[in-house]
């Protein structure tokens, strides 16, 4: 470790620990633990609702990649240089934490760019080359994922989905590669809720909520074909199934109610998720198709022009504007006939 460092750092070792339960999963850097030998220490959580990670990663322009590349690169030039070492750390630790601010699916890489400190911390010359090929393992996926997506997970066939994959490697097994990774261990891990590693407080972390201790298989990795494909065999195992989110048009999971019209994604430009203004559309599409309601506003409009043309005061106005909501909200009751409301 740099003297004077302020950030989280790894020691000796640092990998990605991955899990689910029935609704979610969960991503976690982990470190090797000072205290403890034969133990970890968590620097990042992450959970999201099952099927996220790869479900984003769909739609991730991977052309980010070139300007990343070039960012590590020059950082790596500067340290091997010797000029402005920590700088150069820091800013190799920075663009890790905007790749897991992306998308969880990028803690492998994450976790290699941060291996760099433990390179230079031992005496290494540092270089790009673990970079460079996760980068194009996660191009070399992208397409695969993407038909993987639309033709096994995107389903409202209720079979086995494991059945559906294996059905279609027997027929291009190119496009539906084996789904292998490394070895599952039984640990103690959390469910729900967040908790607070030193990765999240510089992330912005948000509201916490009470997690649960559970016990789960974990899979302990560095490399990213392993995260994906026991990704991938979880959501078959659950019987996952992606939807098209009918406010943004994205693939999403869904687990349990398969009625799921919209996902959970914030909306470009907006704090709100797709789901909040999907329920608002509903609710304006209910709304303005009621012939009370149509009546009503076609009414108001009339009975306002009135009073532009003095034909009704304010206050006459006023008066007829509430005894029209009442009769509107009784005909929309089924108290008050639309014909009688309409020759009122």
């Amino acid at each position: 470790m740099l003297s004077g460092k302020s950030y989280p750092h790894p020691r000796q070792e640092i990998w990605v620990g991955a899990y689910t339960d029935r609704k979610s999963e969960y991503f976690e850097l982990r470190t090797v633990n000072e205290t403890s030998n034969g133990s970890y220490s968590p620097l990042w959580h992450k959970y999201a609702p099952l099927g996220s990670a790869i479900a984003d990663f769909l739609y991730d322009d991977l052309k980010h990649f070139d300007s990343d590349l070039r960012t590590v690169k020059a950082h790596i030039d500067a340290y091997n240089a010797g000029k402005e070492r920590e700088q150069s750390l820091r800013g190799l630790f920075d663009l890790a934490k905007l790749w897991l601010s992306d998308n969880p699916l990028y803690a492998p890489l994450a976790a290699a760019l941060e291996r760099l400190e433990i390179n230079a911390a031992n005496g290494d010359v540092l270089n790009t080359n673990e970079i460079e090929r996760m980068m194009e393992e996660y191009r070399a996926w992208q397409p695969k994922l993407k038909n993987i997506a639309h033709c096994v997970l995107e389903t409202e066939d209720s079979g086995d989905m494991r059945e559906k994959y294996l059905a279609e490697r027997t027929k291009d097994k190119a496009r539906f590669p084996i789904l292998s990774y490394g070895r599952l261990h039984l640990e103690a891990v959390y469910s729900g809720g967040n908790v607070p590693y030193p990765y999240d407080d510089l992330l912005n972390f948000g509201a916490l909520s009470e997690p649960a201790a559970i016990t789960a298989e974990v899979l302990n990795t560095e490399r990213v074909s392993d995260l994906i494909c026991f990704l991938l065999c979880r959501y078959l195992e659950a019987n996952l199934r992606f939807h098209a989110c009918k406010f943004c048009g994205k693939l999403f999971g869904v687990t349990g109610n398969y009625k799921q019209e919209y996902c959970s994604r914030v909306i470009p430009g907006s704090e709100k998720t797709c789901k909040e203004m999907g329920s608002v559309r509903l609710y304006e599409k209910k709304i303005f198709s009621e012939p009370a309601i149509k009546e009503y506003k076609r009414s108001y409009k009339a009975h306002n022009a009135r009073i532009r043309y003095g034909l009704m005061t304010r206050e006459e106005f006023d008066k007829w504007a509430a005894e029209a909501r009442e009769k509107r909200d009784a005909c929309v009751a089924g108290k008050l006939s639309l014909e009688d409301f309409v020759a009122w």
